[in-house]
């Protein structure tokens, strides 16, 4: 390793994955630089990022050209060696527009054609589907008198995707990222209003099945290093309490396929799903970015970040221990967020099951116990787990006064 550590610079980081690559750094003797779209989530309060090592950029997708050149002003000033960017947005940014980016400030991670290929998701479908990998079915519809036909081969739910990473979405639908449709008119709907902003989405029918993550770790296209996760409790798009397990074998292979027609080179995150009772999977997508339950793989001993420092700046390859499966952990905010919904008549906490409101909340406390990890939450760095709860316990306060308001006024109208 180098005498003098690098100062890297995490692009778009206020978010988990960004807290989990900032600790990893620090604890491993580099210097963290975050450029935080704002300056009061989370992951500001870390005593690893203290203010002199956060700066202020506009967000990546919604003002590109603005976000590369405050983020060049800040790599520049804070004497950055590198740059990391941790969402989407930040990577489709650099990328398209490489050309304003110091050349001698090096860009961590897949190569720009490589990026691009999972970035747009037609193009990755069309790529896994080439190579043989099971992918969902792709409906084309262009106007709304074809849905009945469709309807009729492919029966509901359908989702909805975001068609490309590559491009900012208009104004009204930028926010978009997948929608699952259960009605004709909700399918109406969600269409119309797509397509009246200019946006034609990825259409596929529902595949029912459990979703297996790979987390993995590739050189020159061959991975290194992969775990898979299956989550035990997840909300609508993200895992809440998950359990890392074995890859399972199909998967694996498909990801290696997958990665090697690349050429990939660093982290990638790989999603599929499997249908326990015929063992049939299905190929969703391919993030080339840390995952937001990073922290998981790190506490259980595989630290992705700082394996792709040493890999990209270093060029040391990792050589990864045996990793314990059965390891569990835990987003604790977001794990109490689904239990006060469940408690309040929306959806069951658990995959699969229903629990009784006792018993969810045993399994919510459950998860404080020796054997769970934290995402956010360690000992070391207490304070940005106590502002996710804080911010948690003001928006259901906020809910709740708004409730006791509207039933004032109904009572009031009789």
């Amino acid at each position: 390793m180098s005498s003098q550590q690098p100062i890297i610079l995490l692009a778009h980081a206020d978010c988990r994955a960004g807290l989990a690559v900032a600790r990893s750094l620090a604890r491993n003797g580099y210097t963290p630089v975050a450029a935080v779209t704002d300056l009061y989530t989370p992951e500001n309060y870390s005593k690893y990022l203290p203010r002199s090592q956060r700066f202020l950029i506009p967000h990546p997708e919604y003002d590109p050209i603005d976000f590369i050149r405050s983020l060049k002003q800040g790599a520049l000033k804070h004497k950055c060696t590198a740059v990391i960017p941790i969402t989407d947005a930040a990577i489709s940014s650099l990328y398209r527009l490489q050309q304003q980016w110091p050349s001698e400030i090096r860009i961590i991670g897949a190569s720009a054609q490589a990026t691009n290929a999972v970035l747009d998701k037609a193009c990755n479908i069309d790529i896994a589907t080439k190579l043989g990998i099971p992918c969902p079915q792709t409906i084309s519809i262009d106007s709304l008198a074809e849905i009945m036909p469709s309807l009729e081969k492919y029966s509901l739910p359908w989702v909805l995707k975001r068609p490309s990473k590559t491009t900012p979405l208009p104004d009204g639908v930028n926010k978009f990222s997948v929608q699952f449709v259960e009605s004709e008119s909700e399918l109406r709907h969600a269409l119309t209003r797509l397509w009246d902003a200019g946006v034609k989405p990825q259409i596929q029918p529902f595949f029912y099945g459990n979703m297996h993550v790979i987390c993995c770790f590739a050189v020159k296209g061959e991975i290194c290093a992969s775990h898979g996760y299956i989550s035990i409790r997840r909300s609508k798009h993200a895992g809440v309490l998950r359990e890392i397990t074995p890859v399972h074998p199909q998967c694996r292979k498909y990801t290696e396929r997958l990665l090697r027609e690349l050429q990939w080179e660093g982290v990638a995150c790989v999603q599929f799903l499997v249908n326990d009772e015929n063992n049939e999977v299905c190929y969703l997508e391919t993030n080339g970015r840390f995952w937001a339950s990073t922290q998981g793989s790190i506490n259980a001993g595989w630290d992705f970040p700082a394996w792709t420092v040493r890999y990209f700046i270093d060029g040391i390859e990792p050589a990864p221990l045996p990793l314990p499966i059965k390891s569990t952990t835990c987003y604790h905010t977001l794990d109490l967020e689904l239990l006060l919904r469940f408690l309040m008549g929306g959806p069951s906490p658990s995959h699969n099951h229903t629990p009784g409101k006792l018993k969810a909340i045993w399994n919510y406390l459950s998860a404080f116990g020796p054997a769970t990890q934290s995402d956010v939450f360690c000992w070391q760095d207490p304070v940005p787990s106590i502002i996710d709860h804080l911010r948690l316990i003001q928006q259901v306060f906020s809910v709740l006064i708004k409730k006791i308001t509207l039933k004032k006024k109904t009572n009031v109208q009789f």
